[in-house]
């Protein structure tokens, strides 16, 4: 497949089931399609959360990065890690998602972080959103904890069509 082919999905309605196909594919007796490119910019984003290192029992900030926020609406961002060791606390916008509406939704190992605009974002890069995350007292000097950006987290342009992401995991490190 191609990079053209990968910044391309297809959606196809068939028996009540939703099918994500490659471009080129195709379904015979599919009643409706709808294409899902690759959003204002074009091409794959890359979205990475940094690496932080901090005292244990605080609350800390990680960023979510984007390498391409051009026409990026909105998005919905999952994070996972050990919830013995890590809490979610919530999250805020940046400076490329000023004016954005924001709702964090913290679960025991899960941060589900939904945002979106009227207008999307013209143009840049860097910080989407920031996470508060707490480390618990319990975890060792030097010990990191894995934060794991799942493949299920989305972009959206101003149309709510799906801009193509590809996730890069990120750390919780103590001091």
């Amino acid at each position: 497949m191609n990079a053209s082919e990968r910044r391309r999905l297809t959606v196809r309605h068939a028996c009540g089931c939703v099918v994500l196909l490659a471009a080129a594919a195709a379904l015979s007796g599919c009643p409706s399609s709808l294409t899902v490119g690759g959003g204002a910019g074009g091409g794959v984003r890359i979205l990475s959360i940094d690496r932080v290192t901090g005292p244990t029992g605080t609350t800390l900030t990680v960023a979510v990065q984007i390498n391409n926020a051009t026409g990026v609406a909105g998005g919905d961002i999952r994070v996972t890690f050990d919830a013995g060791r890590v809490t979610a606390v919530g999250a805020t916008t940046t400076g490329l998602t000023s004016g954005f509406q924001l709702a964090a939704n913290p679960q025991p190992g899960m941060l589900l972080v939904s945002f979106a605009n009227a207008t999307a974002i013209p143009s840049g890069s860097g910080a989407l959103i920031v996470l508060q995350l707490r480390l618990a007292s319990t975890v060792a000097s030097g010990a990191c904890v894995p934060l794991v950006l799942r493949t299920d987290t989305l972009l959206f342009d101003a149309l709510g069509q799906v801009i193509p992401s590809e996730p890069e995991d990120g750390e919780l490190c103590a001091q």
